[in-house]
């Protein structure tokens, strides 16, 4: 398993935290005109919900940001893990190579 999954995964639940504000964005934007009352504390309501409104779409969009440089750490994780592995492989195969030349060495010596 590569280190990268656990990171795309959690992209991924962050992405749909983005998208829960967003519904709880809409759900307010469409409430709050369906309430009808006009007083100084209904102004101050509505001016309070107005902003929440804005909070929440900017909340949403930072964690669309942090899904996305979460799924782009993945990215990069998985490809030095492929750098790791590809060094690694050549060093098993260099340490096979001394080895058979050593095997073959010792049985030239045998013959």
């Amino acid at each position: 398993m590569s280190l990268g999954e656990p990171l795309d995964d959690l992209a991924r639940r962050v992405g749909r935290a983005a998208d829960e504000v967003r519904r709880e964005h809409a759900r307010l934007v469409a409430a709050v005109p369906g309430v009808r009352w006009a007083s100084s504390a209904a102004a101050r309501f509505r001016q309070r919900a107005e902003e929440h409104a804005r909070a929440l779409v900017g909340a949403a969009d930072r964690l669309d940001d942090a899904a996305a440089a979460l799924a782009r750490h993945a990215r990069q994780v998985r490809r030095r893990e492929e750098d790791i592995a590809a060094v690694v492989l050549g060093g098993v195969r260099a340490a096979a190579g001394a080895v058979q030349d050593a095997a073959d060495a010792v049985t030239g010596r045998l013959r």
